[in-house]
């Protein structure tokens, strides 16, 4: 490749980076779902803080000491409060004692470990059975922040399909492909300048997305996220780009688009269920690091290329 074909396949990218940015459909596509995710999971959290009774206990002036303090050793956040009861019952605590009567107000897991401490300093002939300390959650029984940004990753990579597809399409329909087709480059240059200038776009929001997500839930392995979302994506333009050719929208864009899903749908389900998790789209919920199916999706934007250079050498 020359300096004129590098110096074209630059600005030919530039140009339809600009070109997506600036149609409004794409920004709001892009922009959506990772907004709509964060603002949906920071309601969820907010109501669960609001809701949960948490571990606090009121406590009045007259409790015991000791059992102030037991309560301290099972890690109870202890409030002293002179009117505990009326706190508690009027619904602004959710327990308090005074070391011998137990107010509750609603369900409140800390509850039987006060009542537990109570009937054992008073010497009650049975108390409630709880752990020594409260047992840790399963990490696998709450949300897995990861999984929530790999689905996301799932819809960047249809983001991609249509990308692929829908560029090619358009322009030939606008004219714009047959000029380009007429510059003295090599004509695989314009289907690779196509698929970096929507990868680019994809792994930019994508990028925001995880990030955006991030700073609401603790990822635990977020290049990894990362590196297998934009392989899906980078790899579904490719698929899209390379199953077009050169056809428009009104020489019907249902065929190719079905084509796509088709091809697209056979790799992801073949690296998932093989375990192949170098394939773009069949690694997305991989925990391995995802450098390899990267590079095979950038491989997959080569061959795309020249696919399209081929197929527009012989339109």
């Amino acid at each position: 490749m020359n300096v004129r074909a590098l110096r074209a396949g630059f600005w030919l990218t530039a140009g339809l980076v600009v070109r997506l940015l600036r149609e409004g459909l794409v920004l709001r596509s892009m922009i959506f779902p990772g907004l709509v995710t964060a603002v949906t999971l920071a309601v969820t959290l907010g109501v669960l803080a609001y809701s949960a009774p948490g571990r606090t206990v009121l406590v009045t002036p007259e409790t015991p000491a000791h059992l102030v303090q037991k309560m301290r050793d099972r890690d109870l956040r202890v409030l002293v409060e002179p009117d505990a009861r009326r706190l508690v019952l009027g619904g602004d605590a959710a327990v308090g004692t005074d070391g011998e009567t137990l107010w509750v107000y609603g369900a409140a897991p800390s509850a039987l470990e006060v009542e537990a401490m109570i009937r054992a300093e008073r010497g009650a002939t049975w108390s409630p059975v709880v752990p020594e300390k409260p047992a840790p959650r399963d990490p696998n029984e709450t949300l897995d922040p990861d999984l929530v940004c790999r689905v996301v990753g799932l819809l960047f990579s249809l983001y991609g399909l249509v990308f692929g597809l829908g560029g090619v399409a358009r322009d030939r329909d606008a004219g714009i492909l047959e000029a380009e087709l007429a510059l003295p480059i090599p004509r695989f240059v314009g289907g690779f300048a196509r698929w970096l200038a929507s990868s680019l776009v994809l792994a930019a929001f994508f990028g925001l997305t995880v990030v955006l997500l991030g700073a609401l839930l603790p990822l635990r392995a977020p290049w990894s996220v990362l590196t297998h979302g934009w392989a899906a994506s980078f790899g579904a333009v490719a698929i899209g780009i390379a199953v077009v050719g050169t056809s428009g929208l009104r020489q019907g864009f249902s065929g190719p688009f079905a084509l796509g899903m088709t091809l697209a749908t056979a790799v992801g389900g073949t690296g998932a269920t093989l375990g192949l998790h170098f394939l773009p789209m069949g690694s997305l919920l991989s925990r391995e690091p995802g450098w390899t199916s990267l590079a095979v999706s950038i491989l997959f934007g080569v061959v795309a290329s020249a696919l399209y250079g081929r197929r527009a050498g012989g339109a």
